[in-house]
């Protein structure tokens, strides 16, 4: 028997963390995240339900949850966190459409950038699965 996951994303967050244990002062990343979500069992499964409103309201909760300064947090500490907001997000958009959805997979692109801390430049994938 074979799994279909639907992703939705790329979307884009900004999110600022300090880690004090590390000696990282405040700093702020811009990053992308993608959402997995195992679809329904069937020939005929459906997945996550990929509408203009259903991404919308992914979004405002990613942008509500990045609005804190994270303290004491390393990016995979946001990892796990994000994943565990999402895991239980429900919004009215996507319960019409009467598709069960289950995250099981987040991952988030954090960019770096060259700066004082020496982050890297490039991206940095921080996987969370269910």
């Amino acid at each position: 028997m074979t799994t279909l996951t639907v992703r939705a994303g790329p979307f884009s967050i900004f999110f600022t963390n300090i880690n004090r244990k590390m000696g990282l002062r405040g700093h702020s990343h811009f990053a992308t995240v993608d959402l997995y979500y195992r679809a329904d069992a069937g020939e005929d499964s459906l997945g996550f339900p990929s509408f203009a409103c259903t991404h919308a309201a992914i979004q405002i909760c990613l942008n509500e949850f990045c609005a804190k300064v994270f303290r004491d947090h390393t990016n995979e500490r946001v990892a796990r966190e994000m994943f565990a907001a999402l895991a239980t997000f429900e919004h009215a958009d996507i319960a019409r459409w009467a598709i069960p959805t289950q995250l099981v997979r987040l991952d988030l692109n954090v960019r770096g950038v060259p700066d004082a801390l020496g982050h890297a430049d490039s991206f940095t994938t921080y996987t969370v699965q269910a």
